[in-house]
């Protein structure tokens, strides 16, 4: 609850600085930048030899921000980069009495072509992002015991990870959904601490994937001509 009331709160003041800073056009030929951030839900396809796996959705709100940088060639078609940051992972349930959670954050650069709708103010949004995992953690929770383990660019991560994202923007905010082209986990690297001892986890699949609903708040650029900007209409 604490996390979706944050997000709410980072809505409501994207929309103040929208209002009152940021012009409706977009130029055409011209890089301008946008901020944006976003809330996730997460889920998997772990699986563990010998081991039952339940998976669960993780939710989360913090930290998911970075600044876009967009160009668009014609009215309807554009691209956008940037960098960005992303706090992603799953949880699941394994034999019904312990509960693994994994994240790490990610830093990633997006390579997106933007497809413009109707009037202008919606798109479309599809391409590959790489990300890099510099940040993980494991939490380990079996009956009262909570073990927490992180670590700066780990082993037990796939330092590398490409993804492909399709996103649906109406105005200011947008739908996204990615999918991870590699397992999310090291499998050579897995293992869990329970009661004082540790077991290797014989993994053989880590698919990540995310369904995201986030603003992007721009375009943040210099003093635009009219004659340079996407029209609001076609």
């Amino acid at each position: 609850m604490r996390k979706l009331l944050i997000f709410l709160l980072l809505i409501m003041f994207g929309s103040n600085v929208n209002a009152q800073f940021i012009p409706a056009d977009a130029p055409i030929g011209k890089w301008y930048s946008k901020l944006s951030n976003e809330s996730i839900f997460s889920s998997g396809s772990l699986k563990i030899k010998d081991v039952n796996v339940d998976s669960e959705i993780r939710y989360s709100a913090f930290f998911h921000g970075g600044v876009e940088m967009h160009y668009n060639f014609f009215k309807v078609l554009g691209m956008n980069t940037g960098l960005m940051v992303r706090n992603v992972g799953f949880i699941n349930n394994l034999n019904d009495s312990i509960k693994l959670k994994q994240r790490s954050y990610a830093l990633g650069i997006p390579l997106f072509l933007n497809i413009r709708i109707k009037n202008g103010l919606s798109y479309i949004s599809f391409g590959p992002e790489l990300e890099c995992m510099f940040a993980y953690k494991q939490k380990v929770i079996h009956d009262d015991e909570k073990l927490i383990y992180h670590e700066w660019f780990s082993n037990k991560v796939q330092l590398f990870n490409p993804s492909l994202n399709f996103s649906v923007h109406m105005r200011d905010l947008f739908v996204r959904v990615k999918y991870y082209t590699r397992d999310f986990l090291d499998h050579d690297h897995q293992s869990i601490k329970v009661n004082g001892q540790r077991f290797l986890l014989p993994v053989t699949e880590s698919k990540l994937f995310y369904i995201s609903i986030g603003r992007s708040m721009g375009p943040f650029n210099r003093k635009i001509r009219h004659s340079d900007a996407v029209e609001s209409s076609y």
